[in-house]
Order: structure tokens, then C-alpha cells, then sequence
């Protein structure tokens, strides 16, 4: 009897770290990972990863590394890359301090929902533009979803 008095306060412990771990996993059920190439300046790179989370919405992660100290603002496209299309997804801007930025998806510009499958199978390409003033200027763009090989 003394013996449990000692061990129930560390059995106690071991199941709340138990579950701790177990909410703790990995939010992501799988990802697919697109690289970026860069339209004018072969020294900034980027690639886009896009991760299921549990509620079967997307994060999207754009990393760049080499550009400049702007703010640049990121779009997924309709389309490829060669026929090109209007914006369908805006992400969250690039802040090069950070060199990356990070955008949950549940729904495309127009409101319609859009889920992981349906993004990792979407008909589209990411842009990632110089800044707000000259989104005539692309750094790095890639095909994403069925328009990559």
C-alpha cells in the first residue's frame, strides 16, 4: 500500500504526458511540396508547401530565401503558368525579415470552399510579386496541383 501512495502521483504523470503528446502531433495528415523558380534573378529561391490539417483545410507555406527587404505579395493563379488566369487564392504577404509566410485555406477568393484535395489537384500556379506597388514584377512563380509534371 505505501508503494502505491509513491507510484499513483507518477502514473498520474505519465498519462497527462501521455496525452500531451498524443495533442501535439503533427497537424498535417500529408503535404505536397512544389518548387518555385525565379523569373529574373537566378540567386532567389522559394518553394510552396501545401499541408492537410485535421479539419481538411490547407496551410500553405511559401518560403523564399535570397530576396529583397520588401513586402511581397503571393497569389495563386488560376491555370498554368504558360496560359496564365486571374487570382483565385490570395495568401498572406511575404515579409522578407521572415523570408516566409504561412496561409490556412478553406475557401478561394470568390467565397466557394476548397479543400486539400481539391488544392493539391487545383488548375493553378503561385506568383510571389516584388511588392504592392509592382505586381507588374514576378520573383518566383511555379505550377501547382494537376499543371505540375
Amino acid at each position: 500500500m505505501r508503494y502505491l501512495r509513491y507510484f499513483s502521483p507518477l502514473l498520474l504523470l505519465l498519462v497527462f504526458v501521455k496525452c500531451d503528446n498524443n495533442s501535439a502531433t503533427n497537424d498535417f495528415d500529408s503535404e505536397m511540396v512544389y518548387s518555385l523558380q525565379s523569373v529574373s534573378d537566378p540567386g532567389i529561391l522559394g518553394k510552396v508547401t501545401i499541408s492537410r490539417n485535421d479539419n481538411n483545410s490547407s496551410t500553405v507555406l511559401v518560403e523564399l530565401n535570397g530576396t529583397s527587404t520588401d513586402i511581397h505579395p503571393t497569389f495563386i493563379y488560376y491555370n498554368n503558368l504558360a496560359q496564365g488566369g486571374p487570382v483565385a487564392i490570395t495568401l498572406n504577404p511575404i515579409d522578407c525579415d521572415c523570408e516566409f509566410a504561412s496561409t490556412v485555406v478553406t475557401a478561394m477568393d470568390t467565397g466557394n470552399s476548397i479543400t486539400y484535395e481539391e488544392l493539391i489537384h487545383f488548375n493553378g500556379h503561385i506568383k510571389v510579386h516584388l511588392n504592392a506597388d509592382s505586381l507588374g514584377t514576378v520573383l518566383l512563380q511555379g505550377n501547382i496541383g494537376s499543371n505540375v509534371d
